[in-house]
């Protein structure tokens, strides 16, 4: 028997900021065996079943993030606290002093550690800070998670759930491990029903078999298609956008449209693939979103968990508090009915935009969203495109192009960088170039292709492909997974890339 070697079992336990652990590795491959293999043991008992779920996710997230679990675990234990605060609160007014509080404690350190990093650069060329201070690291998941714990003040504080008594199920609900780096995001009422025991409809041999379709799913959508498109394409003309042609920067679009999609909803559907084969089901956060007539049909299918979060904690609470204040039937002229959910519809999505990053590619990004979806619901065009055949084919084309407008933006590096895409675009387009094209980009040309392809296929024919997948015996399932992990190394031409949202 061969001796234990000290530097490999330092590596089991340290964590390695240059290797950060995902789902598309072998690591977390044998790191869900062996929770899989455990879990039999701890399936009778609620508390033993939480237990071992919270070991393990707490151990995936410090493999993750490091020494920001402690910051987790920090503010995860603020907020127990201020829950059973407002839960026991005798008065509305001490119960609000206790939300704001939690609100003020979250959103201080999602600023902190997300936006103050991105001053440091400009007040260092200011000479107001040493060059010695780095930019600060991002924990991973802060924005999923703090949103989160948000929305649970707010259910509590409304009453729509009690305040949950036990520290190590909320340090679950928040830390668990498939959706802590980048969602879905959890609602309370979701979550702590499931932590009993699962029965049949939970456990059997169907979920199994749709967990790991999901998984495969995701796996397919991530590693083969979302990187390839990525590091073959994408990325380098985003880099340089003045050395390819008008036609290359418009295919680079279009192939990031489909390289995020795939990269966020393969994340999604492994999430919810290993949360089926833990007895958890979690919440879907895509709908085929480039299928939609409107820019707010395409948020009620697009990061939904998000969308629905900025809705009933954000958009309704801001229109109801403006309703109130504001007495005029009209200001300067326009209708107040109409006017204060645009106004709300607009500030809501700038926030989404600063949500994503203190950049103003993502501002830009938000309010193009913003005023879009402002204009539709003012003007009644979700009503309007939906009467013929002949409307909603054109309104589904002409909103999935300007989806990819604002991601011209949301990718670039910088506003100038976006213009510079839009700019070749405009000024250089050689249509002539397009056999050129596929002959030098063969690959990356039918992955851009399928992406849209499988995107755009009937959700009839999707659910029927996912139940046979699932039916499949579970040797079957097991080969169909090994086929898909060789795929993925057949078509990996650099290490695996991190989740685009990882960074969010």
């Amino acid at each position: 028997m061969p001796p234990l070697d000290p530097a490999r079992l330092t590596a089991l336990v340290a964590f390695d900021p240059a290797a950060p652990l995902g789902f598309v590795s072998g690591f977390f491959l044998v790191f869900l065996f062996v929770l899989l293999l455990l879990q039999p043991l701890a399936a009778r008992r609620r508390s033993a079943r939480v237990l071992l779920l919270l070991v393990f996710s707490l151990y995936f997230y410090y493999k993750t993030s490091g020494l920001f679990l402690g910051l987790l675990i920090l503010s995860t234990a603020v907020d127990f606290g201020l829950g059973l605060a407002i839960g026991g609160a005798k008065s509305q007014a001490w119960r609000r002093v206790f939300f704001w509080t939690g609100v003020a404690a979250n959103l201080a350190v999602l600023i902190g550690f997300k936006y103050t990093r991105s001053w440091i650069p400009l007040l260092q060329g200011w000479g107001w800070l040493g060059p010695g201070l780095r930019n600060l690291a991002l924990p991973v998941g802060i924005s999923f998670y703090t949103f989160q714990k948000i929305g649970y003040l707010a259910d509590v504080r409304a009453g729509r759930f009690p305040a949950v008594r036990r520290f190590g199920e909320f340090l679950l609900f928040v830390s668990f491990f498939p959706r802590v780096a980048a969602g879905p995001i959890l609602r309370a009422k979701e979550f702590f029903g499931q932590l009993d025991p699962p029965g049949p409809d939970r456990a059997g041999r169907a979920e199994t078999g749709r967990g790991i379709a999901l998984i495969l799913s995701g796996l397919f959508k991530k590693a083969v298609i979302a990187d390839f498109i990525g590091v073959n394409f994408v990325d380098r003309v985003f880099a340089a956008p003045g050395l390819y042609s008008g036609l290359e920067n418009l295919i680079a679009v279009y192939g990031y449209a489909v390289q995020i999609y795939c990269d966020f909803s393969g994340y999604t559907d492994m999430a919810l693939g290993i949360g089926r084969l833990l007895g958890i089901r979690l919440p879907p956060n895509f709908q085929s979103p480039y299928k939609a007539l409107t820019v707010s049909d395409f948020w009620n299918r697009w990061h939904m968990t998000l969308s629905f979060w900025l809705r009933d904690y954000l958009f309704w609470p801001l229109a109801f508090r403006l309703s109130d204040r504001i007495k005029k039937d009209r200001i300067a002229g326009l209708r107040t009915d109409r006017l204060i959910p645009a106004a709300a519809t607009i500030f809501v999505f700038f926030v989404c935009g600063l949500w994503h990053g203190a950049a103003w590619g993502f501002v830009i990004w938000g309010l193009a969203h913003g005023l879009a979806v402002a204009a539709e619901r003012t003007l009644r065009l979700p009503q309007k495109v939906r009467r013929t055949r002949g409307r909603r084919i054109l309104a589904r084309v002409l909103t999935f192009h300007y989806l990819c407008l604002a991601w011209i933006f949301f990718r670039a590096d910088t506003p100038g960088r976006a213009l510079a895409v839009l700019g070749q675009i405009l000024a250089r387009f050689k249509v002539k170039l397009l056999p050129q094209f596929f002959a030098g980009y063969p690959i990356v040309s039918a992955l851009i292709v399928l992406g849209l392809l499988l995107h755009f296929l009937p959700e009839k024919a999707k659910e029927r492909v996912r139940g046979l997948a699932a039916a499949l015996p579970l040797p079957a399932q097991s080969l169909a997974l090994a086929a898909a992990i060789w795929l993925v190394f057949q078509f990996r031409t650099a290490a695996i890339q991190p989740f685009i949202y990882f960074k969010f």
